[in-house]
């Protein structure tokens, strides 16, 4: 198995690992006559910690820059006038 393989393999397993977690905790905090709306709470909150989790652990393993959004701009050159004859 390829490392890269590897890579993408341990993140959709920590995120799939993340989201049942997340949904079991949400139905053992919500009272227990379940409607529909309560399990489409906690499925929206159960995906919303998940790609946050997900995004987070993207950041850092793959950018390890310490400002991943903002890049330096190279300086202009301007060049010197031309010679007039």
């Amino acid at each position: 198995m390829g490392s890269n393989l590897a890579k993408w393999a341990t993140l959709a397993g920590a995120a799939i690992i993340i989201f049942a977690v997340t949904v079991l905790v949400g139905l053992q905090i919500l009272p227990a006559p379940h409607k529909e709306m309560d399990y489409l709470v906690i499925g929206c909150v159960a995906t919303l910690f998940s790609l946050t989790v997900l995004f987070a652990m993207l950041l850092a393993t793959w950018m390890k820059s310490p400002h991943p959004f903002f890049r330096k701009r190279l300086k202009a050159v301007v060049p010197d006038d031309p010679p007039q004859n």
